[in-house]
């Protein structure tokens, strides 16, 4: 750094400010081309830098970065980066830089651009080495401190912004540049007041912004007035130091071409005016973009003189002449890739439209060769002094030449400008005004817009206009539907000036666009499809399907093209699906383009010989029955419209009730169905009774609309999707005349009716059924408010007491379907698609009549005030009726709750939110003292409690009857409405602590330190404790309305009670804490009043209710995670289970936090956390086993089942309070109702958990997944226990089940008894044979009426107790093979160890080891003798039988005889699991024989092994399902298939053992085995 002695001692000079604008000093040069004029460039240590060597004794140095507000990352930075220059670097203060520059007499600057930021400093030529280091450390070096940011930086720039609020000049530039290039260029110079400034600046990521654009390839030195030399020296030096590159972790710059839009914008502004016409221009000449007659066509055009005056010879100065008081001015603002040609206009706003109007007639008249060619000349003249004059210009010079570095590595060099402008010719000229005609123009108007001209008005384009096939498409919507449609549909589809005004269809063209619907196209009689681009006024107003309308090609002011074979072509040139992208087919269009043609779209559209104007005569005469079924029609439709359909498609479909309401009655008599003739008396039926019904309906419905659309919360936009259409289409509903009026035609006509003796008594009874009930629901509606509370009630009553006369008469009625049309809302909806006609039948609308009935009297039950919170539980619990009470009863209710300033019409709002504190948090508080506020002295602490809770009631009432509304809107809007409150309850607790705080003063309350050595004092904060409540309320609602509705997925069911579990502890430990300071506060009053202690006992009830409710709600929410999330993990493919293409876990999870992510406490739960608590812990791989997942999976079970089984406690609990207790006076039955729902939920979760334990020992045991076992159904809403608790419905996986044949089972009880003879002693002596086969019990006669011979026996040893023989059945020629069951079959019951060891049957087949050593053990003497029975019976079919333990050795045997090639049939009884599922999947895919395990009732052998240890069963499974001591017959007996099936002796309860049953198949199995073998219990 060059020493401060070396320093001249010059008289200082005031410093500029920083901000200040660019200097305008301007040097005369001799030409364009001279020496010094222009710049010389170079290159020096990376830095880009130019220099023009001008003679005299000052210098002026810029540094010219890319970082204007096109290229800033965030709003506002260019502008604080601009205003950051000069001040602290690492090396000088900002004082010391102001003081240095002083002394040196320089002065500093700093401005930006939309494109570039220039900082530099004017100074003495022999200075250059200071400055040229100075901006290297401003570039480099500056330090961006907080307290220059907060203190200096950002007042000036909201100075700035203050400034640009009332600049409408400014304003419309910034507009116009938005509307020209939307982004980039169109982002304002300087940031308006709208833009949160201090949300993105701050000193870090200034600091970082600063580095990306001072980032050496951004930006260039410039200098005017030194030697290249000298600059290239000293930049090499001081700005070694930039960086190189911008940072990697920042935004990069972003660098997209800019792009011409246009379009239209109005800002109302009482400032002034001004407006800008605007059009694509020239860019910069380094940028090549640059376009010379641009520039000429600026300079034609001009507007200013620069003659003084004189009105100069440009065009827009000679032709607003006249325009006195506005000014107009042409200028090119040129950029990079880009420019935009601007004709600016201030003043007054008349004068102003008057101008632009000239201004378009110029710019016409320039294309069409309107222009002398003088003109033209002095054009160019001028246009290239402006240019050399605006190159000549230091400060200017240095900005483009910087930018043209950094852009193109090319500096401005004006002579190849000026050579430009030379070659400009007339026609380039004119072309160029034709291309700004033809394209989209940009309008900003700011100011006066009752004055100031749209862009349409004086002919210009703001939008573009384009022949495409949606725009064809659009023309020919337009010209269908009119073409149809009366003068009102055509007023109301014309949408502003439109550029075409009429259009006209072949047929031909319609056939090759509809073929499909040739059989329903309508008939337009025209030759051809024209559209008019401008057209007369009047014109726009014919008839479209009059050919008179069709202009002529050459008419003056049209401009004339048909275009049917364009819109074919275009039509025939899309792809199937193909989307096209059209900024001028707007959404009206695109709807246009879909009713052509479609009878449920196009209002328009008349079916074949249709006629349009109506047809039915409403002054036809009609029967006594066509009366009472007109009457029923009209029932049908009303209640439609309380369902939820426009009156436009209920109602309103009425010829009847059309007539009677348009045009709009001015009298009663007036409402007629015919205005112009005398009724006679023999119009009684009709004009007396059906009038007097018509009426009166159409009265109630003017109440119902009344009361629900003037309730605080109606917003028609959500309740015409949801609930209630608002919309009565120009119709009064008779809101001028007086229900009593109507009364008075209903008891005439009801007189008529009683007069007219013709009709039967069933006649009779149905008109005057439905008089009357018309009558009741009139009085009913009119006096919903009446303070009498038994009068309403009684009156609703009264209408449900004629409900069933009401169905019984309907068999009367005679339907009356042509006075019912959907052609009447061709008028009254004309703008908008049409929908078919509602009628809801008659035995809905019953129903639905029945229930408002029943709900409106039902609601008067909260009238009785007992508190905030009962009344909060009245609604909640209405609500909850099935089906939900309609709109008009929930709006009723709302009014009821709230009403002229009152709750339930008698208690004020101070005083509900008091009770409602006191019940809570404040119990005989003197914060609640109704003598506080009679104290008037100022410095009595009363008085300032009195004061601060007043303003606290007045913040918090809107709020606390917030909720109150919410729930009674419906359920969708209600989670709605809540999702919104609770941020509103954020801001009450905060300001709430801060109240307490201050509170604290005047109550002297001491702090809670419960003994804390660290001294931590804990305060009550009672006002915020009672917010926190209501916020941790409204979020468990805001859960479990999720649940209600559906909105979460299957897999979210985990997280979502996981995080309401823990809002509902959030709770339970707040509603401890304030039971802790309550009961404090009950300790410390030395002598409490009774009412006192009414109060202390109101409020610990209170918080024991809301403390147990809570308590059940987290228990139960704990069990359903818990469930939910071993389905989810084992069971993934629940049933209904949509697919998630385009969602993950964690954005779905960050989607429902967003209604809580405001809320300070309790804090969402983060995505790993909820995902940790939802998941199976995973440990090392060593535990990654089966086991290891089973002990996890059962442990979360057994949680699950714990805490659903704690929860029913509760519930029950709860459910044994009385009414009073429970805050559930007037609604006990609901609210128990409600309860008994949760129990039976938490019930049926018990019962699923208990079957997901079974299923995951099943499913584990079998290696196979959990969905082979279980399926799970989540039930919908309206199919639960209750909607807020959503239990699976689990189903055991349905495996094929079939009835057996005669064969098989006869086949089942004759080896049965072969399986019994084994345990005769005489069958099975060790190596005996020769022997018939007999059975001393009598329990095989079928084998011994057989010549059956053993040949071979076996009997146990002491090691493996395995009996048996070989027989050979003459009679049928078998083989057979038999094994006893073991004596120790007890001991194997209660045996817990079952080991399994490895087999050679096949390969890692494994079994019960005492099952397999038992086999091996006899092996060897029965293959012998199987062989040498083959040998002597080569044609005997072998078969393997044996019953409990023998029947798992057969089972062993067979698979190993089949194994060497013989064919054998295996039939076991009562056997248990023998192995794996590998070897019992083998044995039961052998095809070598048939399979036959057959098992009975609740026998506990076959359920042994456990599956969860790994055994299963072979398949498939012959099930008897007949009880003990009977011989069970083919229908007792069921095939079941699968290793593995919870259908047949496995499917039972395993608590049910019966070892009888063990001993019973077909007979006594085991009798002749003596007392050993009694299976008994």
């Amino acid at each position: 750094m060059i020493p401060r002695a070396s320093l001249p001692r010059a008289v200082p000079r005031v410093l500029r400010p920083q901000c200040s604008k660019r200097p305008n000093n301007q040097r005369t040069l001799a030409s364009a081309k001279s020496g010094g004029f222009n710049y010389e460039t170079g290159e020096a240590n990376g830095v880009k830098f130019a220099s023009r060597d001008i003679p005299g004794p000052t210098t002026q140095l810029a540094v010219v970065a890319r970082a204007g507000t096109r290229f800033q990352v965030y709003p506002g930075f260019a502008e604080g980066l601009e205003k950051f220059a000069f001040k602290s670097t690492h090396k000088r203060s900002s004082l010391r830089i102001t003081r240095e520059a002083e002394l040196l007499g320089a002065e500093l600057f700093a401005y930006h651009s939309r494109e570039n930021l220039v900082v530099g400093a004017k100074f003495l030529r022999e200075d250059l080495p200071y400055f040229t280091e100075l901006l290297g450390e401003v570039v480099s070096k500056t330090k961006f401190l907080r307290h220059e940011l907060n203190e200096e930086v950002i007042p000036i720039i909201k100075l700035g912004q203050k400034h640009i609020l009332g600049n409408t000049a400014e304003m419309a530039v910034n507009s116009a540049h938005a509307v020209a290039f939307h982004r980039g260029l169109g982002t304002a110079l300087h940031p308006t007041s709208s833009v949160p400034i201090t949300k993105y600046l701050h000193e870090e990521d200034l600091k970082t912004f600063s580095q990306a654009a001072y980032a050496k390839p951004n930006f260039a030195v410039v200098a005017n007035g030194t030697s290249h030399d000298e600059l290239s020296k000293w930049v090499g030096e001081f700005f070694n130091d930039s960086p190189t590159a911008p940072p990697k972790d920042f935004p990069p710059i972003e660098t997209k071409p800019s792009k011409y839009y246009g379009g239209e914008e109005r800002i109302a502004h009482d400032g002034g005016n001004n407006m800008i016409i605007g059009f694509p221009g020239s860019g910069a000449y380094t940028g090549g973009h640059y376009d010379a007659a641009i520039a000429v066509l600026s300079s034609l055009l001009g507007g200013q003189s620069y003659i003084k005056w004189s009105p100069g010879f440009s065009l827009l100065a000679r032709a607003t002449a006249a325009q006195t008081q506005a000014h107009v001015s042409t200028r090119n603002i040129s950029y990079s890739d880009a420019g935009l040609l601007t004709i600016a206009m201030g003043g007054n706003a008349r004068h102003i439209k008057e101008a632009s109007i000239a201004i378009v007639e110029i710019l016409k008249a320039i294309s069409g060769g309107d222009i002398a060619k003088d003109d033209i000349t002095k054009a160019k003249a001028n246009a290239k002094f402006r240019t050399l004059s605006a190159g000549e210009n230091t400060g200017t010079g240095l900005e483009l030449t910087g930018a043209g570095l950094v852009q193109s590595g090319k500096a401005s060099q004006l002579h190849g400008i000026a050579d430009a402008i030379d070659g400009v010719t007339e026609d380039a000229v004119k072309k160029a005004a034709g291309s700004l005609l033809e394209g989209k123009a940009t309008v900003s108007a700011v100011g006066d817009l009752f004055v100031l001209p749209f862009a349409e008005e004086i002919g210009l384009h703001s939008r573009l206009i384009k022949n495409s096939y949606n725009r064809y498409l659009a023309v020919a919507a337009r010209a269908v539907r009119r073409s149809l449609k009366e003068q009102p549909r055509l007023q109301a589809e014309r949408r502003g000036e439109m550029d075409l005004r009429f259009a006209k269809w072949t047929v031909e063209a319609l056939y090759a666009l509809y073929e499909p619907r040739r059989q329903r196209l309508i008939r337009i009689d025209v030759v051809q499809l024209h559209v008019a681009a401008e057209q007369q006024p009047d014109s726009s107003d014919q008839h479209l399907s009059q050919p008179s309308s069709r202009p002529k090609h050459g008419d003056k002011g049209k401009n004339v093209k048909g275009i049917t074979s364009e819109f074919r072509d275009a039509a025939t040139a899309l792809e199937t699906g193909q989307l096209v992208k059209d900024p001028y087919f707007t959404l009206f269009e695109a709807v246009g383009a879909l009713e052509i043609m479609d009878p449920k779209m196009d209002s328009g559209f008349l079916a074949e010989d249709e006629p349009l104007d109506d047809t039915f005569n409403v002054l036809k005469e009609v029967l006594p029955e066509e009366v009472v079924g007109l009457m029923d029609q009209m029932l049908c439709h009303e209640m439609a419209w309380h369902m939820g359909h426009p009156l436009s498609t209920s109602l309103f479909t009425s010829y009847h009730l059309d007539r009677l309401l348009w045009p709009d009655p001015k009298r009663l008599d007036d409402a007629r169905f015919d205005r112009h003739e005398q009724v006679s008396q023999e119009d009684g039926l009709l004009h007396v009774i059906f009038r007097a019904y018509c009426l009166a309906t159409i009265k109630c419905c003017n109440f119902v609309h009344r009361r629900v659309s003037t309730e605080h919360y109606y917003e028609v936009s959500v309740c015409q999707e949801e609930d209630f259409v608002s919309n009565l289409y120009n119709r009064k509903l008779l809101d001028d005349f007086r229900a009593s009026d109507m009364q008075q035609l209903l008891d005439q006509a009801l007189k008529v009716a009683e007069e007219i003796s013709a009709w039967d008594d069933a006649l009779q009874k149905a008109i005057s059924v439905r008089l009357t009930l018309r009558r009741r629901l009139l009085i009913a509606m009119q006096f919903d408010l009446n303070p009498d509370q038994e009068a309403r009630i009684r009156c609703w009553k009264h209408c449900s007491e004629l409900l069933p006369a009401l169905i019984q008469t309907h068999t009367v009625s005679k339907p009356v379907t042509a006075a019912f049309s959907i052609k009447i809302q061709r008028r009254l909806a004309s703008s908008v698609p049409p929908r078919p006609m509602v009628e809801a039948t008659f035995g809905e609308t019953h129903a639905f009549l029945a229930n408002l009935c029943r709900d409106a009297a039902d609601v008067y039950r909260v009238l009785e005030y007992h508190g905030s919170t009962n009344i909060l539980n009245f609604a909640c619990t209405f609500q909850f009726r099935k089906p939900q009470p309609s709109i008009y009863v929930r709006c009723l209710l709302q009014s009821m709750i709230f009403h002229d300033m009152k709750v339930l019409g008698s208690v004020t709002i101070t005083q509900t939110i008091h009770d409602d504190l006191e019940e809570l948090v404040l119990p005989a508080d003197t914060l609640l003292d109704p003598a506080n506020g009679n104290v008037e002295a100022p410095h009595d602490p009363r008085f300032q409690i009195a004061k601060e809770m007043r303003a606290f009631v007045l913040r918090v009432g809107d709020s606390f009857l917030d909720i109150f509304r919410a729930v009674c809107m419906n359920r969708p809007r209600m989670r709605r409405m809540l999702c919104h409150l609770v941020s509103d309850w954020e801001s009450v607790q905060l300001e709430a602590e801060n109240l307490d705080v201050e509170l604290r003063k005047y109550t002297r309350e001491k702090p809670l330190t419960e003994g804390d050595p660290t001294g931590i004092e804990i305060w009550s904060f009672p006002l915020s404790s009672w917010a926190y409540y209501y916020k941790l309320r409204q979020m468990e609602w805001i859960i479990q309305l999720g649940f209600e509705l559906d909105i979460y997925q299957d897999d979210e069911l985990p997280g979502m009670y996981w995080y309401l579990s823990n809002v509902a502890g959030a709770k339970i430990q707040h509603l401890e804490r304030i039971q802790t300071f309550v009961t404090r506060r009950s300790g410390q009053s030395k002598k409490l009043s009774p009412s006192q202690k009414a109060s202390f006992k109101r409020c610990f009830s209170l918080l024991d209710v809301t403390l147990l409710e809570t308590s059940a709600t987290q228990w139960f929410a704990i069990a359903l995670s818990k469930l939910h999330t071993i389905l989810s993990l084992l069971l993934p493919r629940v049933e209904g289970h949509p697919p998630l293409p385009y969602s993950t876990a964690e954005l779905r999870h960050a989607l429902r936090m967003r209604p809580f992510m405001q809320l300070s406490i309790p804090e969402p739960a983060p995505y790993a956390e909820l995902s940790a608590a939802t998941s199976i812990p995973s440990g090392t791989a060593e535990d990654e086993s089966q086991g290891s997942i089973k002990d996890q999976a059962m442990s979360m079970l057994e949680t699950a089942g714990e805490a659903a089984r704690t929860a029913r406690k509760e519930w029950e609990a709860l459910g044994k309070l009385d009414a009073k207790t429970a805050r559930c006076v007037n609604c006990e039955e609901w609210w128990r109702a409600s309860v008994k729902d949760v129990i039976r939920a938490c019930i049926a979760c018990s019962i699923t958990v208990a079957t997901t334990e079974k299923g995951v020992q099943t499913a584990l045991g079998m290696g196979r997944p959990l969905s082979d076992v279980l399926t799970a159904e989540m039930p919908r809403a309206g199919k639960r226990y209750h909607d807020f608790w959503i239990v699976p419905k689990l189903t055991v996986q349905q495996y094929e089940k079939t009835a057996i044949s005669s064969s098989d089972y006869s086949n089942l009880g004759f080896f049965e008894q072969f399986a019994a003879a084994a345990y005769c002693p005489l069958n099975n002596r060790d190596n005996a044979g020769g022997t018939k086969i007999t059975c001393s019990a009598g329990n095989c006669p079928l084998v011994e009426s057989n010549d059956v011979i053993s040949v071979y026996e076996f009997e146990n040893s002491l090691k493996t107790d395995v009996t048996g023989y070989v027989a050979i059945d003459n009679t049928r020629a078998l083989t057979v093979l038999a094994f006893r069951g073991s004596q120790s079959v007890r001991n194997f019951v209660t045996d817990a160890n079952f080991p399994a060891t490895q087999t050679d049957i096949c390969p890692s087949c494994t079994a019960h080891a005492g099952f397999w050593d038992s086999w091996v053990e006899a092996r060897p003497g029965v293959m012998a003798a199987l062989k040498t029975a083959a040998a002597s019976h080569p044609n005997n079919r072998v078969a393997v039988v044996g019953h409990s333990l023998g029947g798992a050795i057969a089972d062993l045997a067979a698979a190993e005889i089949r194994k060497s090639g013989v064919t054998a049939d295996l039939y076991t009884y009562g056997a248990p699991r023998i192995a794996g599922a590998t070897l019992s999947n083998f044995i039961s895919n052998q095809n070598m024989g048939g399979n036959f395990r057959v098992t009975h009732k609740d026998d506990p052998v076959p359920r042994l092994p456990p599956i969860v240890l790994g055994f299963v069963h072979i398949s498939p499974e012959y099930y008897i399902s007949s009880p003990n001591d009977v011989v069970p017959t083919a229908n007792d007996i069921t095939k079941y298939t699968g290793a593995v099936n919870l259908l047949g002796n496995s499917g039972n309860n395993p608590l049910n053992t019966d070892l009888s049953a063990h001993g019973w198949y077909f007979n006594a199995i085991s009798a002749c085995g003596g007392s050993d073998f009694e299976f008994k219990k």
